[in-house]
């Protein structure tokens, strides 16, 4: 298990908040592969706007977690993303991916990678299902097959 990260995605059955749900089942509808690159960011800003309103107790001295966007690339892996707790910030990087900027939210969260995986894999499961079962498991990690 290296740098603390699972072995695998542990996929487990959970139970989220409603509104939890209700913001996925949205986010869903909003179709956040669909559009150009300034819309698609348009709708992680949104996520993270209602994820901030149902969470912001369990936040970071209950700030709102900032979201940033680095260099964007569809051919580049979401890995370099990150969530500095000194800022309080999730920069998104490389492909836009929704199991990332989940899981990096619930690093907002005060979650470890376990609970992190744990977190943004099942919730992703929950509100992706046909998406979620064509993924492919690398690791602790749930990739989009190439395209």
């Amino acid at each position: 298990m290296p740098n603390g990260y699972p072995s695998n995605p542990m996929i487990t059955p959970m139970r989220f908040k409603r509104a939890t749900l209700d913001t996925m089942i949205a986010f869903k509808r909003a179709r956040p592969w669909r559009g150009t690159l300034a819309e698609r960011k348009v709708k992680f800003t949104e996520l993270y706007e209602n994820l901030n309103e149902i969470y912001i107790d369990r936040l970071n001295g209950n700030k709102p977690v900032r979201l940033e966007f680095g260099r964007l690339n569809d051919n580049t892996m979401s890995g370099m993303s990150c969530y500095n707790t000194r800022t309080h910030t999730v920069t998104l990087k490389g492909r836009l991916s929704v199991v990332t900027a989940l899981h990096e939210f619930k690093h907002a969260m005060g979650a470890d990678e376990h609970g992190a995986v744990k977190w943004s894999v099942n919730l992703y499961r929950i509100t992706f299902p046909r998406l979620f079962e064509n993924m492919e498991h690398r690791g602790h990690l749930i990739v989009a097959p190439a395209r």
